[in-house]
């Protein structure tokens, strides 16, 4: 099949499934089974990669609507209509359906599901030479999951294998995020100097590709690096830089993330007052934007800033039985609310400021964990002083 006649058929087959898969994901999961069996006509390749894409489009908003539309797929993959030519179409539509089933299973939890949707995914892309750049990006998300469940060794022998699939086909973008992810494990581990130089091998990627925006997503990850190993002058730097290009970029979360790392330079350097200024100043535009761990973590903070301030048991309590209102508004993220409910049961149980102290840097750190991994586990800590 030549180029034009394979981009020819991607084209029919992409028209023909777009109208069919609106049609089916409108239906809902009531109806969707009955409506493709009025119409096995829609049963063919464009119509499950269309909602192939959809899932992808839905992984953010709603991951359940993810999962729901990439099981329809998977229960349609046998006796599908696909073009016997390239032979790679098939492998290529199944092992996508199982990558995307796998992205569903992790944001729902699920991640024993989710490990052996990737690993099968990963196993369809491998049959064919054409695919390894998809193979590739289901590793990495095997890596994730692995990572999500301290398995670290195995989520860096996954990432290993996928950098190396990345840098042999030039797949610049994906090979950044992978070292990225590098950097997150080194950082689960309290390897700080192995997360700045992984850091620092994307952004010199990063640079190579004028990726402005990766760029500085990547500064300011090497200027809370660098606050982790106390180098406050090389945070501070990082952070400002950072800061400034969110603003003039318009990224106006990372804009206040930018502001959180400078406020924690603040408060290793003794400077509480100014600490809390810019901690409350980023807090409610992390609210107003949806930002709920982020604004979570702030929250906390700040608390700890006055805690700090004041020595105020009793104020203490206060705020935080404040913070378990504030987020009843919100749709706080399971784990999330379990390490609030822990700190305000912790906080109200006790007259001890070193207790108050320990329960609120145990639920910061916990947090500052959510924002490097959404599914983080909260447990409660083993401290005795911490549980009186």
């Amino acid at each position: 099949m030549s180029v034009r006649d394979y981009f020819a058929l991607l084209n029919d087959e992409a028209r023909e499934g777009h109208a069919a898969a609106a049609a089916l994901d409108e239906a809902g999961v009531a109806d969707r089974y009955t409506l493709l069996a009025r119409h096995p006509e829609w049963h063919r390749l464009g119509t499950l990669n269309a909602l192939l894409l959809r899932a992808r489009e839905a992984l953010d908003v709603d991951a359940s609507v993810a999962f729901e539309l990439t099981t329809f797929v998977l229960a349609h993959l046998a006796g599908v209509r696909v073009p016997a030519a390239p032979a790679f179409l098939r492998p290529q539509l199944e092992g996508t359906a199982w990558k995307e089933h796998g992205n569903a299973l992790f944001m729902l939890g699920r991640r024993d599901d989710a490990l052996d949707a990737a690993l099968r995914a990963a196993e369809l892309f491998a049959s064919s030479l054409v695919l390894q750049v998809d193979r590739g990006s289901a590793l990495v998300l095997a890596a994730l999951v692995l990572r999500a469940d301290r398995r670290f060794a195995d989520a860096e022998a996954a990432l290993a294998e996928s950098i190396s699939i990345f840098a042999e086909h030039n797949e610049a973008r994906r090979y950044v995020a992978a070292i990225q992810t590098q950097a997150m494990i080194a950082l689960d581990q309290e390897d700080v100097p192995r997360a700045r130089d992984r850091y620092l091998r994307a952004y010199e990627e990063a640079d190579r590709l004028d990726d402005v925006r990766e760029r500085t997503r990547i500064l300011n990850n090497l200027g809370h690096c660098a606050l982790r190993l106390h180098d406050l002058e090389t945070a501070t730097d990082h952070l400002s830089r950072a800061l400034s290009e969110f603003t003039r970029l318009r990224m106006d979360g990372e804009v206040q993330r930018a502001v959180w790392g400078i406020a924690s330079v603040e408060r290793e350097r003794g400077n509480l007052d100014a600490a809390l200024v810019a901690l409350c100043g980023a807090y409610p535009r992390l609210l107003d934007r949806g930002l709920i761990p982020d604004a979570t973590a702030v929250l906390v903070d700040i608390h700890d800033v006055v805690v700090e301030l004041t020595s105020d048991v009793a104020y203490a309590h206060s705020l935080c039985a404040k913070l378990a209102v504030t987020l009843g508004r919100y749709d706080v993220p399971a784990n999330v609310r379990e390490a609030v409910a822990y700190l305000q049961a912790t906080v109200a149980g006790t007259t001890s400021l070193a207790v108050v102290r320990q329960a609120i840097g145990w639920v910061r750190r916990f947090l500052h964990e959510v924002l490097a991994s959404s599914s983080a586990v909260f447990t409660v800590p083993a401290l005795p002083e911490v549980n009186r």
